[in-house]
């Protein structure tokens, strides 16, 4: 017993601690409260006696002798109520009934006669037990308690009969059925036991709680102190309900309402990040009109949320359906994640361009949450076929759906992002022109330096933040909102071509965040630019060039080989485009998936293999290699379509005019 209440003493001393670190929500905090109890005993009876009748007549002395433990079901039922002293220790007093009752038994045996005994007892106290609860013991699971405490028995019915029943088979008589008359037990005195168990508490309303029990009582002394029945104790198993109602209200700490969040934000600095990651303090964004042409990757994925049979509006825009009309190639903005938003619309188009194409729509699914549910991967196929033989007229015959587990060439499956990167549709055809990239080109494209400017916001919040969003324009004309749903230490933005005017209007940004509990701060700031066109460029002498931008079709999930497409994209497309006096950079990039110094041996790898076959076909020009990996976002890694995207090399070749 000293043991056990040594550990309960250490274990509270290791509970404090950590219950001080415990958010209010995570507490339950008791009030002063009283209500009813009631539940089933099961008594355990141990008795070790001989009880002994007419003790003083040795002619009628009789000895029953009782060793045998037997268990009996009772009930107790009473008062009960909370006294809190801490967060931690409630005392709750109880008053009530508790029966006890049991009928021991025995056999005797001579020869062939059996003597069976009974002992009948109605045992039955008025209880007093000083509960001490232990509560918030454990971080976090605030409706569990412990409870310890003396149990203090004064008796109200200590009766028994004793009986016994002779029976002799080889004598063909009755049995025989000694009974005695009912009696009290002699010497039955006050019980005290220790009770020790656990709870859990359910807050039904603001004021009635309901707690469940369970504890075991072991007694500390004897039924009775008679010589005859001195080794015979009781153990209790008990279970049962207790339902409560609250004194008062909740305490002046509960009362008060929640400190407001505070927010403090400023801007700490923005950035000039070239295409290599280099970053320099932002000056003026410098905006020229020269040839452009870029070659704009198509990935033949749709992404779905999750146990979504239909792509979300952040995944695909279906210009089909859209008030302005049928969709067309020409339309498409100069924007690699828009234009890969509108997959659906651009297979439509070409499935009737090239009209012995075939196409197969595999649906799959990340194999984790979806993996009760493998339905939904034919279900996301058939959704795509919908829409192209409805908006596009694509005859049923051409296209075959089909539904498996992950997809053949999976990312990772171990991470968040990974995981909703396989629930998708996958494209394939017997037409390969179906998945050529969207080529987009023009004498005056108005190109920005840097192409990625990377903002850094300070934020000090007591809260956590529900959301921010940057918005971007120029002369009051909205650019670009970027979005997100945590701390943004780094918000970068990448420049797409003709994204700007062609005046030298500032770029205007304001920066939105907001808490969790609706705390909202902005702040705002312009950024210079300097516009220069053609006009400028012959008028003052400046030097002007050709600059072709490529993006290979995609490197998959953790891979740096050059696929067959890609070796058909860089004959047909980039090998032409360089000069002998050109200066080709190649840059390697990846997702945000993985460790950061791996994702930057990989894209270096992946620029190396390209810069190899290049310079195999042109050695006569200028080579620069860079291995970014993942420190510039060239594409919103929030998203699979941006994360899709980043797993790219972008090869610029920029050639001089006039040479």
């Amino acid at each position: 017993m000293k043991k056990f209440f040594a550990s309960l003493l250490l274990l509270s001393a290791l509970g404090l601690p950590a219950n001080a670190q415990q958010k209010a929500d995570d507490k339950l905090i008791m009030q002063p409260a009283i209500g009813l109890y009631g539940g089933l005993n099961i008594n355990m009876h141990s008795p070790s006696f001989s009880y002994v009748t007419n003790a003083n007549d040795p002619l009628l002395r009789a000895v029953y002798p009782f060793t045998k433990s037997k268990t009996e079901l009772g009930f107790n039922i009473g008062l009960i109520g909370y006294i809190p002293i801490t967060e931690m220790f409630t005392i709750s007093p109880r008053l009530g009934y508790n029966s006890m009752c049991g009928k021991l038994e025995s056999n005797i045996v001579a020869g062939t006669a059996r003597t069976t005994n009974e002992f009948d007892a109605t045992l039955s106290y008025f209880e007093i037990t000083p509960i001490l609860q232990i509560h918030n013991l454990i971080p976090s699971v605030k409706n569990l308690y412990f409870l310890v405490g003396p149990e203090i028995g004064i008796p109200m019915t200590k009766e028994f009969t004793l009986s016994s029943t002779f029976v002799d088979p080889m004598i063909n008589t009755p049995a025989v059925v000694t009974k005695m008359p009912e009696a009290d037990i002699p010497d039955a005195g006050v019980r005290v036991a220790v009770a020790i168990g656990a709870g859990w508490m359910f807050e039904l309303t603001d004021k009635w709680k309901l707690g469940a029990e369970v504890s075991y009582r072991i007694p500390v002394t004897k039924v009775s102190t008679n010589d005859f029945l001195d080794k015979w104790n009781v153990s209790q198993l008990r279970a049962g309900i207790n339902i409560t109602y609250d004194l008062f209200g909740k305490n002046d700490e509960t009362k008060q309402e929640p400190t407001a969040a505070t927010l403090e934000m400023s801007m700490g600095g923005v950035n000039s990040v070239t295409r290599d990651g280099t970053r320099s303090k932002m000056k003026t964004i410098r905006v020229e009109d020269m040839q452009y042409t870029e070659l704009y990757p198509f990935i033949n994925y749709v992404f779905f949320e999750e146990n979504q049979a239909a792509p979300s509006d952040d995944a695909q825009v279906f210009r089909a359906n859209s008030q302005s009309g049928q969709f067309s190639l020409s339309t498409l903005q100069p924007d690699a994640f828009e234009i890969n938003r509108s997959s659906l619309d651009i297979i439509g188009t070409r499935m009737g361009q090239y009209p012995n194409a075939n196409l197969t729509i595999t649906g799959t699914i990340d194999n984790k949450k979806e993996k009760s549910n493998k339905a939904i991967a034919k279900e996301r196929a058939e959704f795509a076929k919908g829409y192209l033989t409805t908006n596009y007229h694509v005859q049923e015959d051409r296209i075959t759906t089909t539904g498996t587990g992950l997809p053949t060439k999976a990312s990772s499956v171990r991470d968040p992002e990974g995981i909703a990167e396989n629930r998708r549709i996958e494209f394939s055809s017997n037409e390969p022109r179906l998945f050529d990239p969207i080529l987009i080109t023009g004498e005056n494209q108005r190109v920005a330096t840097p192409d990625v400017v990377e903002f850094l916001p300070q934020i000090t919040s007591s809260d956590s933040i529900a959301a921010w969003r940057l918005d971007l324009s120029q002369a009051g004309k909205p650019i670009k909102v970027l979005r997100g749903n945590s701390q943004p230490n780094s918000i970068q933005w990448t420049i797409s071509p003709n994204e700007l005017t062609n005046k030298e209007m500032p770029v205007g940004y304001t920066l939105s965040v907001t808490t969790v509990n609706g705390a909202e701060k902005h702040i705002s700031g312009t950024i210079p630019v300097e516009y220069i066109s053609i006009s400028k460029k012959k008028a003052e002498e400046l030097s002007d060039k050709t600059i072709s931008k490529y993006s290979l079709v995609l490197f998959d999930f953790d891979k740096s080989d050059i696929s067959a497409s890609d070796m058909e994209l860089i004959n047909k497309q980039i090998l032409p485009a360089i000069k002998f006096n050109s200066t080709v950079d190649i840059y390697g990039y990846t997702d945000r998936i993985g460790d950061d110094n791996y994702n930057q041996k990989l894209a270096e790898k992946r620029a190396n293999a390209v810069k190899k076959v290049l310079a195999e076909k042109v050695n006569s020009a200028t080579y620069n290699v860079h291995g970014v990996g993942e420190s510039v976002s060239i594409f919103d890694n929030a998203s699979p379509i941006g994360r899709h995207l980043s797993r790219t090399v972008q090869v610029y070749v920029s050639t001089p005019h006039g040479n």
